[in-house]
């Protein structure tokens, strides 16, 4: 592929020295188009093809609701899922994902609409809250990208430069918005290298502006607290968990029975397991360590 200024004869030459054929395009690799412009909504068109294909497969009338959900979920998952991974798609290529989505759940097709009992903005949020738990499409793509960035911008080394710090968050405060699991993005990856500062300042801020944490947001900040010894720190979230009435699932249960038992607080420790309502394997390991 050659710049728009350069001449016929030029492209000619250049192809035989090199022995390439001219193209247009590069094509696509696993599915997702090689693209050196700003990505357009005709360079999807497979995606959202291969999409809707995959969905009218299934007997959708055959089917309960549920199970119409974990089929939407699996197949964003595996096709347009991979696209997200590394290219911000137009928004009209969301809005495609989203009909073809919503059209699934309620049975519609292009010969027979559906009325949709519930609005997509009802359905797609998380499950606490009374939805359905499948993201909408822009937002699964933002947090794609965000992770991508996030990457790339901080080293696989326990100790990350002012530099990428700064960038990593100056994106992250550019999102024309956020959602739980932008949050949890930040808030992991400061945890896992060890900026303490830094995460609890953020996970403050994210109560603050009315975000209500998940499990795996929780989960996280525990793990975080155990490697402070921070029995304070993790006292309030525990205390936080309680009072919004937060199920003690395993991730959170164990994560928060791990902080008591690294602070020396066995006992405490002892009674979250045991406040549990499933005691796994991680649960009996984590007895058996903080003993």
């Amino acid at each position: 592929m050659f710049s728009a200024n350069v001449g016929e004869n030029e492209k000619i030459d250049m192809a035989n020295i090199l022995k390439m054929p001219i193209t247009t395009s590069f094509g696509d690799y696993l599915g997702c188009p090689i693209l050196d412009r700003r990505p357009r909504n005709t360079d999807f068109k497979k995606v959202i093809d291969k999409m809707r294909s995959k969905l009218a497969g299934w007997k959708s009338k055959s089917i309960a609701m549920a199970e119409r959900k974990i089929l939407i979920h699996s197949v964003n998952c595996t096709i347009p899922a991979l696209v997200m991974q590394n290219t911000m798609l137009p928004k009209s290529v969301h809005k495609a994902i989203d009909k073809a989505n919503r059209n699934f759940l309620w049975g519609s097709t292009e010969e027979h609409r559906k009325i949709h009992n519930v609005g997509w903005d009802k359905v797609t949020k998380p499950v606490v809250l009374g939805g359905l738990g499948n993201r909408k499409a822009m937002d699964a793509n933002m947090i794609a990208v965000t992770r991508l960035n996030w990457r790339l911008n901080v080293e696989d080394k326990l100790w990350t430069c002012k530099r990428d710090l700064e960038s990593a968050h100056r994106l992250f405060d550019e999102m024309p918005r956020w959602n739980v699991v932008t949050w949890n993005v930040m808030v992991m990856g400061l945890i896992q290298f060890e900026l303490n500062e830094p995460w609890l300042s953020l996970f403050s801020r994210m109560r603050g502006l009315g975000f209500m944490p998940d499990g795996f947001t929780l989960g996280s900040v525990f793990r975080g607290c155990a490697g402070l010894k921070d029995l304070n720190s993790g006292w309030q979230v525990h205390r936080y968990v309680v009072k919004s009435g937060l199920e003690l699932n395993s991730v959170v249960g164990n994560s928060l029975a791990h902080v008591y038992m690294k602070s020396g607080s066995l006992g405490e420790g002892e009674k979250v397991i045991a406040a549990m309502p499933i005691t796994n394997v991680v649960a009996y390991n984590t007895l058996i360590l903080g003993r």
